[in-house]
């Protein structure tokens, strides 16, 4: 519950964010619409990233790009740094940003 709570906050935050900085902080519908539909769009994507676990396929890049570049490094396996990631996942925060993105669409297509 306290997650959906956030997402919605941040999500609300971010179409107004859109708004200001695409249309201007115009009020017509179509500019709040649209501001909804590109809200939703991201939101939806990174949702369904995040639910599905696809997002460990960015997990090789991130790997390779601490160990070339951090100096100091615990000598992690692949494994446990993936692990380690594993753990600190949480589906209900993904769940919960596909949810949003998806009512943040049929908003906008309710609005236009």
């Amino acid at each position: 519950m306290k997650s959906f709570l956030i997402v919605m906050l941040l999500a609300l935050a971010s179409v107004f964010m859109v708004n200001q900085a695409a249309f201007d902080g115009s009020l017509e519908l179509r500019q709040i619409s649209d501001s909804f539909f590109v809200v939703g769009i991201f939101m939806f994507f990174i949702g369904l990233i995040g639910t599905t676990g696809a997002g460990s396929i960015f997990r090789g890049f991130s790997y390779t790009f601490k160990s070339v570049f951090k100096r100091r490094t615990v000598a992690k396996s692949y494994f446990e740094d993936s692990q380690q990631k594993v753990a600190r996942m949480s589906k209900e925060v993904s769940i919960a940003i596909m949810v949003f993105g998806i009512a943040f669409i049929v908003v906008a297509l309710i609005i236009t």
